[in-house]
């Protein structure tokens, strides 16, 4: 997200308070509202219209966001959690539907999956990577560049997301809403 009367970029780490914390900011919609949700992923990230922002992500506890997601997500919903972690979601869904390594229970949902996105007119490569962006991918691959340093300039923890958006507010001088 960003808030561009703020001078701030979130980047929204998937089942890790992010709708929450957008809501704390002015109303931003159009595509600002998701733009640099993949953080160092996006390929405008270094765009110099943006260099001077505050960037911040929110990050959790990687097995509690796992369960999260794996409840969220309508192609792991209702399976086995050993069946998900055997077979993690791959970027593409329809690598996860071809893919010799899934079980064919996986497979499965992950066509059923890829049938409603395509109905619904989603079958894009945005809407392909969503349960990928959710489960699997890590949450230091947006936020970390390849020499190792941070990308942004603070990170929260779900697990002390009041104090750590406290420090978010007070580093951009602003106050955390009520």
């Amino acid at each position: 997200m960003i808030s561009r009367d703020w001078k701030v970029v979130f980047v929204h780490q998937r089942k890790s308070a992010g709708t929450s914390v957008k809501d704390l900011f002015p109303p931003v919609e159009g595509p600002d509202r998701g733009r640099f949700n993949s953080g160092l992923l996006d390929p405008t990230w270094d765009d110099p219209e943006f260099a001077g922002y505050y960037r911040f992500t929110v990050v959790r506890n990687p097995w509690d966001r796992f369960v999260s997601a794996w409840n969220y997500c309508r192609s792991t919903r209702g399976r086995p959690i050993l069946d998900v972690i055997e077979n993690l979601p791959m970027p593409d869904i329809r690598d996860n539907v071809l893919a010799p390594r899934q079980s064919l229970r996986a497979r499965l949902r992950y066509a059923l999956e890829l049938a409603k996105l395509a109905r619904d007119g989603k079958a894009t490569p945005m809407g392909r990577g969503h349960d990928y962006r959710h489960i699997t991918r890590q949450q230091w691959e947006s936020v970390v560049r390849p020499d190792g340093t941070l990308a942004v300039d603070r990170v929260v923890f779900f697990e002390d997301l009041a104090a750590g958006l406290a420090q978010v507010f007070a580093d951009i001088g602003r106050p955390l809403p009520a």
